[in-house]
């Protein structure tokens, strides 16, 4: 909403309630009263406009605009229609001029005449007459007749608005707008269009003949069109497949090489490309899409000595040779798979071949064979086995002693026993002490979390506290630890859960509080709001010094007001006591805006450009 000035309004002539200055507005009449001097809500006042009196003069009088002068109206009797006599300023005046009207009427038929100066009178209007005159032909006109002007062949004449106008028919305004010069021509173009050409001494020669007869004369030639006073010659070139003599034109051999160019089209046997690779595309031959391209392998494969039973075959990347290829030898690889190729070699699928008897060479007994039949006897360890049976071959491999394992056929000096072997051997059997490094846990391991350091047994183990912080104590081997009194934290303190403290003052002695939490609450009873009015202020206090010590702040005052103090006092505030806060010096307020009443753009009163907005001054009504 744009501001908005209401003046005091009413529906009649205001009567004596002006203040000296006030606007007061009277809607039925449209007129715009002002107060008079001296008015002080029981004055008079005076009216300075009306909508009459501004219709009258809009009325009487126009504005210059961009493209005419400014204008005077003078209306008719409103009984009689709207209509109006204007007198009008032109559109550029060249110097201020001023008009002044006689001081009284002239006669009749008299005309307004000016000095030179501006001055107007009534005077009669003077007679005159001056002289026409043309190519031929003279005349005398009085002022007050009538001129009349006639145009000739081709061309008319036209009278308006004090103008004569002289204008050529077509073909002569055509003809206007060509430029003459020397051994020039004028003809048509087409309708209403002309130009200029050329026309030489000899063109005019030519064209002043009055016959055909006289026109070939003058060119020199028969009826025929021969001029055969020169002979015909033919123009010295490189090229020699025409020859002349006299009027007489010998045709001789074409040069393909030397008097021809371009290149022969395919459809006349020729390749239609002046290069190679252009030739063999448009013949179909492009090599790599029509034609095999030439190749090592290909040129080697072409080498080879063709003879009945040889197969080619790459010998190497790069080179072919030929290889027997019996009839046999083409009917296993024609075959269309492997029992086929079995079929073709005379085996079964285990590769053996069932035509000649298997045989068994040797003096063991352990196997005995018959045809194709192998039966599997006794091994005899005796005669049938030669060299050692390891130690992992045998059912029991090892000799245990007191926890102490040795392998057949080994020996041992330093033997490791198994103390879990001797655990119920009889006190007397053992003697001596374990050592630390002897048992499965030698050490006790403490840790923070983070960081653990393994004390061997029968070492001493510390657990110190911090000063201030953590204490700790130790009675009958029991560890206890607390907080002092007085907890002084050195480092961070993060409380995870809620941290209530109960006093009369918390003071935080840092450079910066940053609170994550969204609202602040100030005022709580025991930890919840109040149940009852409350007779206490609540502030944000800012100490400062400026000549002494003083605090500014953000002040809630008698429960109705929310105040921005540069200067304010408060009242002692011991264990229950209510704090009064004194507004000693209210502070000046920075702000990229002003909103009264929500925060809609609607209750904008000031903007970041320090503009009123959404303001209403209403003078209210009479």
């Amino acid at each position: 909403m744009a501001n908005r000035l209401q003046l005091k309004r009413g529906t009649s002539t205001p009567g004596s309630i002006f203040y000296e200055g006030e606007p007061i507005y009277d809607k039925s009449g449209k007129v715009l009263y002002v107060g008079d001097d001296g008015g002080s809500g029981s004055g008079a006042g005076s009216a300075v406009a009306s909508a009459d009196a501004y219709s009258a003069v809009t009325q009487l009088l126009t504005a210059a605009s961009s493209s005419a002068g400014g204008s005077v109206k003078f209306y008719e009797d409103t009984d009689n229609g709207n209509e109006y006599v204007q007198l009008s300023a032109p559109a550029l005046v060249g110097t201020a001029v001023t008009f002044v009207l006689p001081d009284s009427d002239g006669d009749a038929g008299n005309v307004l005449v000016t000095d030179g100066s501006g001055n107007l009178s009534f005077a009669a209007p003077s007679s005159s007459s001056f002289t026409l005159s043309g190519d031929s032909g003279s005349d005398t006109f009085s002022t007050g007749g009538t001129l009349t002007f006639t145009g000739g062949t081709g061309i008319s004449a036209t009278v308006s608005n004090d103008q004569i106008s002289y204008d050529l028919d077509t073909e002569l305004q055509a003809l206007s707008t060509v430029t003459s010069a020397a051994n020039k021509v004028p003809y048509f173009t087409g309708s209403g269009t002309a130009d200029v050409a050329d026309l030489s001494a000899f063109g005019r020669s030519l064209i002043d003949d009055a016959d055909a007869a006289a026109a070939r004369t003058t060119l020199g030639v028969d009826a025929a069109g021969t001029d055969n006073s020169t002979d015909v010659t033919l123009v010295t070139t490189s090229y020699d497949y025409l020859s002349l003599s006299g009027q007489a034109i010998t045709l001789g051999a074409i040069d393909l090489a030397a008097d021809v160019t371009g290149d022969l089209p395919v459809t006349e046997g020729g390749t239609g490309a002046s290069d190679a690779s252009s030739a063999r595309s448009n013949l179909g031959l492009a090599i790599g899409s029509d034609v095999q391209a030439h190749g090592d392998i290909l040129d080697d494969l072409s080498g080879l000595t063709q003879a009945a039973n040889k197969l080619p075959y790459f010998d190497s990347a790069t080179t072919a040779a030929t290889t027997d290829l019996s009839s046999f030898g083409r009917s296993l690889i024609d075959d269309a798979d492997a029992a086929a190729a079995r079929t073709t070699l005379g085996v079964d699928a285990a590769g053996t071949d069932n035509s000649t008897d298997v045989t068994l060479a040797g003096t063991y007994d352990y196997l005995t064979l018959s045809g194709q039949a192998i039966t599997l006897g006794q091994i005899d360890l005796t005669t049938d086995v030669t060299g050692a049976l390891p130690n992992g071959n045998l059912a029991n491999s090892t000799v245990s002693y007191g926890g102490v394992q040795l392998s057949l056929g080994g020996s041992d000096a330093t033997p490791a026993f198994d103390l879990t072997d001797a655990t119920n051997y009889p006190a007397s059997s053992l003697t001596g002490t374990v050592a630390n490094n002897q048992l499965a846990n030698s050490t006790i391991t403490i840790s923070d979390g983070s960081n653990s350091t393994a004390t061997a047994l029968g070492g001493t183990i510390t657990i110190q506290g911090t000063s201030n912080e953590v204490t700790v104590s130790e009675s009958s081997g029991t560890v206890t630890v607390g907080l002092p009194d007085d907890v002084t934290v050195a480092g961070d303190l993060t409380v995870s859960g809620n941290l209530n403290v109960v006093g009369t003052a918390v003071t935080f002695s840092v450079e910066t509080t940053r609170v994550e939490d969204r609202v602040l609450e100030l005022g709580l009873v025991d930890g919840a709001a109040p149940t009852a009015t409350t007779t206490w202020d609540s502030a944000i206090a800012f100490n400062y010094y400026q000549t002494s010590a003083k605090k500014s702040g953000v002040v809630w005052l008698d429960n109705q007001f929310m105040a921005m103090l540069s200067e304010l006092s408060e009242s002692a505030d011991t264990g229950n006591a209510d704090p009064q806060i004194g507004a000693t010096a209210y502070a000046p307020v920075a702000a990229g805006g002003l909103y009264i009443g929500g925060i809609a753009s609607g209750n904008e009163v000031i903007n970041s450009s320090q503009q009123a907005v959404n303001l209403v001054f209403d003078g209210g009504t009479y």
